[in-house]
C-alpha cells in the first residue's frame, strides 16, 4: 500500500507588540509601526512569498 502524502500547513501568529517584553528596545526596531496598516500588508505579502498558509493577527 502507497504512503499517505501529507502536507505541512505554515501559519504566521503576529503580536503586534512583540513576542518579548523588551524587544521594542532593539535598535531597529520601529514599535511606533503597529498602527499602521502598511506594516501589516508588508508582513502579510512577506508571509505569502514564503509560502505561508494563514496568518493569525492578535
Amino acid at each position: 500500500m502507497p504512503a499517505e502524502k501529507r502536507q505541512l500547513n505554515l501559519n504566521l501568529f503576529i503580536y503586534p507588540g512583540g513576542h518579548h517584553e523588551a524587544g521594542w528596545r532593539y535598535k531597529d526596531s520601529a514599535p511606533e509601526r503597529v498602527l499602521d496598516i502598511s506594516y501589516y500588508q508588508e508582513l502579510a505579502k512577506k508571509a505569502e512569498a514564503s509560502k505561508f498558509d494563514a496568518l493569525f493577527f492578535a
